[in-house]
């Protein structure tokens, strides 16, 4: 186990191993960490996933959703409303937004477990209101599930988001991807869209 005390964009250099270790954020108990190897040597995101995680990880039926919030972003009223129906009788706390100003309205509000986030969104689409999370302190970075048409195809997974999901979707695929994004809130669940 390795114990680091730092201040944000503080670096850490560990010359045994020729890497060095910044601090990118900490909220609350969370700190995000980012690793510079040497030149030649590659390190993927998924290999540090599979390596950090030796805990084991909960059954997904075992998962209680009562009282987990999602923020809903969809400007599509028909289907805002059975995904908030349909996530409500699951034990969610939904709420919604129909564009992108109000979704960032939402989430300034009260900060939700997981949004829910339409790539197409108007006011701000997807990739600006996830660019927000990122960079504004006052707007929270919370796991997003991103949905998407045709329209938006592969340049959606761009965004960086912890999950894609392709229109039209079924509403317990829908569930199960929220799910997941709850239990491994680092994005190890598999997309499968």
């Amino acid at each position: 186990m390795l114990v680091l005390t730092r201040n944000e964009r503080d670096a850490i250099v560990l010359p045994s191993f020729d890497a060095t270790v910044t601090v990118q954020s900490v909220k609350v108990n969370h700190a995000r960490m980012g690793i510079s190897a040497p030149d030649g040597i590659a390190v993927y995101q998924e290999e540090v996933r599979a390596h950090g995680n030796s805990q084991p990880q909960p059954a997904l039926d075992d998962l209680s959703m009562e009282g987990v919030r999602i923020l809903f972003a969809d400007a599509d009223p028909m289907l805002t409303e059975h995904s908030q129906a349909h996530l409500s009788r699951l034990g969610f706390e939904v709420t919604t937004a129909a564009d992108g100003l109000a979704c960032i309205a939402q989430l300034r509000q009260r900060t939700p477990h997981l949004v829910v986030l339409d790539a197409g969104l108007l006011w701000g689409r997807a990739e600006g209101v996830l660019a927000l999370m990122q960079e504004h302190s006052d707007v929270p970075n919370v796991p997003v599930l991103v949905t998407y048409n045709d329209a938006h195809g592969p340049a959606v997974r761009l965004f960086g988001a912890g999950d894609y999901l392709a229109k039209p979707f079924n509403l317990q695929e829908l569930a199960g991807r929220i799910r997941k994004l709850i239990a491994f809130p680092a994005g190890d669940c598999d997309s499968q869209s």
